[in-house]
């Protein structure tokens, strides 16, 4: 029985031995397996015939487009959309793939990804120190399909590579990016474009400025907004970095077709996208998410405007109330213009404007809470709060004239024409309709 079982321990013993080799050589040794994704990723770059179309999103700006082609020699031509010069010269330097922490792709010399980190503001604008917040050397992540993945090391900002077609490249070679820009530009800069991607209704803004595309989307009685970074392509169009969702869909490019545009969404269904003259939303549907920024002028620099024809004579009651209020107080103001910005997060108005002491003026805050039913379709202001110490001056007087008729009150908006100041938002009392004012946008 003992010889019995010291040869079934040796035998255990044996076939544990075995299993552990057996799993060492599925997963390989860590050096070989590096090794392989870093030969993997340098071959996979040089593979492609026509190089690479790539989108790069910064921490302090949008996002940024390059066509690149790399050489087994590690060098790589580049072209980006950063300005007329970079979209039409070709600029070669050096890139290496390496190991960091993980197989890294560097680019050693001066490319024209180097401009966005630059930390001199005279070099591509930026911010001092930082630059636009953008890396040169980027983390592989993972392949799917055409495009390869990076994440920026320091950043955490993300590089996508995709294929380009021989069509494409020779269209960058020819300097086409530049018109590709422009056209992109002059169609979106034009009325209001609308989507609709299943049961949400949307509005599409590409923002050339900041490099973003914004999504506002209304459905089942909530409105979400997204940002998109996104870099110009050749074809009059543009590549996403797919960022958050809206209602649950993620979106990668905008297509062009024959003088119209597709929304690509990253599962490959494509969206279109039509032109409106009117805004896509209503005003309580966009409240806060694409109506954030509205305006109500002040006597000091708009009297003889003042009151507004688009203010009911209820509420141009109020106002002179108030404005004669502040006029004949022992501090003798005279009221400026008013900048309301929408914070839907908190539900508040937060109000930043300007009284006057003879020429000398003064910056005042606060900010009004408010409500929104969506089954209704009304909103409620809910209070009013002093968030300076000038603010502390002129609530007083709001709430003794304009505000005691608008606290606790439901109001409907529309979108209106004032003759004078132009488009604005009406508020209508829903309890007295012949109450009503109107804030400029």
């Amino acid at each position: 029985m003992k010889i019995i079982g010291y040869f079934m321990f040796v035998a255990l013993l044996i076939l544990g031995c075995s299993k552990a080799k057996e799993e060492d050589r599925l997963l390989g040794d860590p050096d070989e397996r590096i090794a392989d994704t870093l030969a993997y990723v340098k071959n996979a770059l040089v593979a492609a015939p026509y190089g690479w179309k790539a989108v790069l999103s910064t921490d302090l700006s949008g996002g940024y487009g390059f066509y690149m082609q790399f050489a087994a020699n590690d060098r790589v031509s580049m072209l980006a959309d950063l300005d007329n010069e970079t979209m039409n010269e070709l600029k070669e330097s050096t890139y290496r793939v390496r190991q960091i922490m993980a197989a890294t792709l560097s680019f050693d010399t001066f490319t024209y990804l180097t401009m966005l980190e630059d930390p001199d503001p005279g070099v591509f604008g930026g911010e001092r120190g930082k630059g636009y917040g953008s890396d040169i050397e980027f983390n592989y992540e993972k392949t799917s399909g055409d495009t390869l993945f990076f994440e920026g090391r320091k950043f955490k900002k993300s590089l996508y590579l995709i294929k380009a077609s021989a069509a494409e490249q020779k269209a960058y070679l020819e300097n086409k990016l530049q018109t590709s820009v422009a056209a992109v530009k002059a169609y979106f800069n034009t009325d209001y474009n609308a989507v609709t991607i299943g049961k949400i209704k949307a509005e599409l803004v590409v923002d050339t400025a900041e490099k973003m595309l914004n999504l506002i989307g209304y459905f089942d009685g909530k409105t979400e907004r997204i940002k998109i970074p996104f870099g110009y392509t050749v074809n009059n169009e543009i590549n996403m970095i797919q960022s958050d969702a809206l209602f649950g869909n993620h979106f990668t490019a905008l297509r062009y077709d024959k003088g119209s545009y597709k929304l690509q969404a990253s599962d490959g269904q494509q969206y279109a996208i039509s032109k409106t003259a009117d805004l896509v939303f209503t005003p309580l549907e966009s409240f806060g998410v694409g109506l954030t920024a509205m305006a109500q002028a002040g006597p000091y620099a708009n009297k003889s405007e003042l009151p507004m024809e688009s203010w009911s004579a209820s509420y141009a009651t109020d106002w002179e109330e108030y404005v004669t209020s502040v006029a004949e107080s022992d501090f003798g103001l005279t009221l400026g213009d008013v900048d309301f910005s929408v914070n839907m997060a908190r539900k508040v108005i937060n109000a930043s404007g300007y009284f006057y002491q003879g020429p000398q003026y003064y910056s005042f805050s606060y900010n009004m809470s408010y409500t929104i039913d969506y089954n209704t379709k009304r909103l409620r202001f809910t209070g009013i709060k002093a968030t300076d110490g000038n603010g502390k001056i002129m609530v007083p007087f709001m709430e003794s004239s304009i505000f005691k008729n608008m606290k606790d009150k439901d109001f409907e908006l529309e979108y209106v024409e004032d003759p004078v100041f132009g488009r604005a938002v009406k508020f209508t009392r829903a309890d007295d309709p012949d109450y009503y004012f109107t804030w400029t946008f």
